[in-house]
C-alpha cells in the first residue's frame, strides 16, 4: 500500500490526524493529490552509475532536478547526491548516501529546526554530537525543507528559518510543514534507496532538536509506521505553550528589568546553593528539581541597589520566570524554568578558552534582549536592549501566522497577549502540538524514542517533557512499561540543544540505533566536554530520567566513574 497523506479541515478543537504511512516492498509512491502509482524504474546495485542513472529517471510523484556523485572531501565518503521535490513539487529534498557497499543500510531523516522553509545539506550533522556527520559514518542522510522557503530579512535576522510569513493565509503550507512535508520527504528517499540498492528493508530513524525535535515526534505521533526510531532533542511538543512561556518572560523583564550583571548574580547563587546537592562541588547542577534556593537571600539592603544583591523588582523578574506564565485567574498556563546555575549564559558562556567560548542560548539570548545592537526595534518598550532577542522573534512570527485562525501580520509580543487570549495560539496547539499519549505500540513494533533535553534550555521548558513523559507512561502501560520503548535524558546544564555549563557533546544516535536493532537498552549515555568547554578533559553519564548523576564519594570530578546514577533520595 503506497504512503498516502490526506488534508484535513482546521480546527483548533480537533485534534491532528495520524497520517497514514504504511512500508512494504512496493516501489511506488502514491502521486500527490490522487490515488495514481507508478513504479519506478528499477536501478541495480548503488554504483556511481546508477547514482548518475537516477537525473533521468521518470518517477511519477518525484522531480529529481540532481543526481550527481560527489568525490570525497572533508571527512565525507564518495556518494550519492540526488536533489528533488515531491507532495506536487511543494516539497523540495536532498538525499546523501555512500555508493555500493560503503552504505550500512540505514536511512537519517535530518529534522530542520525552528520554522524550517530552508533546504539544509544532507550530511547529518547534529547539534549534541561533535563526531562526524552521520554521513561518514556510512549512513545515508535526507533533508527537506517541509514544503515552503523562508524569507531572508532585517526582522527575522536574516534567518529562513525564523521566518514564518510564508504562512500568511496559506493552511496547505502550515499542514506540509506540521507533517506532511516530512513525510513525504522521507517516503521518497526511501523509494529512492530502495530503488538504487534494490533492498527491501531499510531502518529509517529521525534525528532533530528544537523545532525539528518537535517535528520528529509529530512524525512519531503521525506517521509512525514510516520510522524505527527517533533521536528528539529539546523537542517543542507543546509550541502554543512555549510561546505563552516566551512572551511571559518578556513582559516579565520589560516590567521588572534584570541585567545582566545582576543575572550573573542570581546564577551564582543558585550555583553556590545547589551544586553541592549531587556530593559534589563542580560547577554543574545535576538536578535542578532539587534546587531549593531561596532567591530572597540575594535581596539588596533596602532602598540600595549594589552589584553584588537583587533589587525587589529583580527578585521579581526571576520569581516570575522560575514560576511559569499563570492566566488572570492564577492558573498555571505552562510549566516555568528550573534554578540551574546557567541562568546567565547567552551568546557565549563563561568558561572554555578565551576567544572560543561554548555558544549557549541562555536567559540573556531568549529574553534580554538581542545579540547585536543593529538590530535596535525602537517600536519595543525599554528596557530591552534591542527589543529583538529570539524570544521576540520566534514570539512574533508564531503568533502573526501560525497560531491563529485568523493570520494578521500586525501583532507583536507587546501588543498582542496569548495568555490573555489563548485564540491567538488555539491552531497552532491543534496542528503542531502532540495530542497523543497512548505510544504503547511503540513497544509492541520494536521503535523506540530517545529524547533529551538541557536542563538549562530557556525556550523549552524541560518540566514540559517531564510531564509529558509522565503522561505517555500513564497512557502506555505505566513507567516501567514505558521506559522499554521511550527515554528521556535530562543534561545538566546544557541549554537550548547544546552549549552552556555543560558536557553536551554525546552520541545519541548510536544509543539509539543499538538499542532499536540489538535491544541494548541505553541506560546511560556518556557525555563529554568539548574542546572549548568549562570543563576541558571532563566525562560523565547521562541518566535516564528519574534517575540523576550522583558523586560516589570519591574520585575526581572528570572521571565518569566517580559518579552513578541514582534514584533521588537513594
Amino acid at each position: 500500500m503506497p504512503f498516502r497523506l490526506r488534508p484535513r479541515v482546521l480546527s483548533p478543537r480537533r485534534p491532528p490526524l495520524r497520517l497514514a504511512a504504511t512500508l512494504g516492498l512496493s516501489l511506488t509512491l502514491a502521486a500527490c493529490g490522487g490515488g495514481s502509482k507508478t513504479t519506478v524504474t528499477v536501478l541495480p546495485t548503488g554504483t556511481a552509475a546508477d547514482c548518475r542513472a537516477l537525473a533521468s529517471a521518470s518517477l511519477t510523484g518525484l522531480l529529481i532536478s540532481e543526481a550527481s556523485v560527489q568525490e570525497a572531501a572533508s571527512g565525507y565518503p564518495v556518494h550519492c547526491l540526488t536533489r528533488g521535490t515531491t507532495l506536487d513539487g511543494r516539497v523540495r529534498f536532498e538525499l546523501r548516501n555512500p555508493l555500493s557497499t560503503g552504505w550500512n543500510g540505514r536511512l537519517i531523516v535530518q529534522g530542520t529546526g525552528a520554522f524550517a522553509g530552508q533546504l539544509d545539506p544532507a550530511f547529518g550533522l547534529y547539534r549534541s554530537s561533535e563526531s562526524p556527520g552521520l554521513l561518514a559514518q556510512g549512513y545515508a542522510v535526507l533533508s527537506n525543507d517541509t514544503g515552503h522557503t523562508g524569507a531572508q530579512n532585517f526582522e527575522t535576522y536574516f534567518l529562513p528559518l525564523l521566518d514564518a510569513s510564508w504562512a500568511l493565509n496559506h493552511p496547505q503550507a502550515e499542514q506540509d510543514f506540521a507533517d506532511r512535508g516530512t513525510a513525504a520527504a522521507t517516503q521518497a528517499g526511501q523509494t529512492l534507496l530502495r530503488e538504487l540498492f534494490r533492498r527491501s528493508r531499510l531502518r529509517t530513524y529521525y534525528v532533530g532538536c528544537s523545532g525539528a525535535g518537535g517535528q520528529g515526534m509529530r512524525m512519531a505521533e503521525r506517521a509512525e509506521t514510516l520510522f524505527d526510531g527517533f533521536v528528539i532533542g529539546d523537542p517543542t511538543l507543546a509550541m502554543a505553550r512555549d510561546m505563552q512561556r516566551v512572551q511571559w518572560n518578556l513582559r516579565a523583564v520589560t516590567a521588572y528589568p534584570l541585567s545582566l550583571p545582576k543575572l550573573r548574580v542570581l546564577s551564582a547563587g543558585v550555583m553556590q546553593h545547589c551544586d553541592p546537592k549531587d556530593g559534589a562541588t563542580d560547577g554543574i547542577v545535576s538536578d535542578p528539581s532539587r534546587c531549593d534556593f531561596d532567591i530572597t537571600t540575594l535581596a539588596c539592603p533596602a532602598g540600595t541597589d549594589r552589584a553584588d544583591c537583587l533589587t525587589t523588582n529583580e527578585q521579581l523578574a526571576a520569581a516570575l520566570i522560575y514560576s511559569g506564565p499563570r492566566n488572570s485567574a492564577n492558573e498555571a498556563v505552562a510549566p516555568g524554568l528550573p534554578l540551574t546555575g546557567s541562568e546567565d549564559c547567552g551568546g557565549f558562556c563563561d568558561g572554555g578558552i578565551d576567544g572560543f567560548k561554548r555558544f549557549a542560548e541562555g536567559w540573556p539570548w531568549w529574553f534580554l534582549g538581542g545579540p547585536t545592537s543593529y538590530l535596535d526595534d525602537p517600536a519595543a518598550p525599554a528596557p530591552l536592549p534591542t527589543g529583538r532577542s529570539f524570544g521576540a522573534v520566534v514570539f512574533d512570527q508564531y503568533v502573526r501566522f501560525l497560531g491563529s485562525e485568523t493570520d494578521d501580520a500586525s501583532r507583536r509580543w507587546f501588543t498582542h497577549d496569548a495568555i490573555g487570549d489563548p485564540s491567538l495560539v488555539a491552531r497552532g496547539a491543534a496542528l503542531y502540538d502532540i495530542q497523543r499519549s497512548d505510544f504503547s505500540s511503540f513497544r509492541t513494533n520494536g521503535k523506540r524514542i530517545l529524547m533529551y533535553s538541557g536542563w538549562a534550555d530557556a525556550l523549552i521548558s524541560p518540566l514540559e517533557l517531564i510531564n509529558f513523559q509522565l503522561k505517555v507512561a500513564a497512557a502506555s502501560g505505566g513507567f516501567v512499561e514505558t521506559r522499554d520503548f521511550f527515554r528521556l535524558f535530562l543534561v545538566p546544564g546544557m541549554q537550548h540543544c547544546e552549549g552552556g555549563r555543560a558536557l553536551d557533546d554525546f552520541d545519541a544516535v548510536d544509543a539509539l540505533v543499538r538499542w532499536v536493532e540489538n535491544n541494548e537498552v541505553p541506560n546511560t549515555l556518556r557525555a563529554r566536554s568539548r574542546w572549548n568547554s568549562a570543563f576541558p578533559g571532563r566525562e560523565r553519564d547521562l541518566c535516564p530520567y528519574p534517575e540523576v548523576s550522583t558523586y560516589v564519594g570519591s574520585g575526581s570530578v572528570d572521571d565518569p566513574a566517580s559518579f552513578r546514577c541514582t534514584l533521588p533520595g537513594s
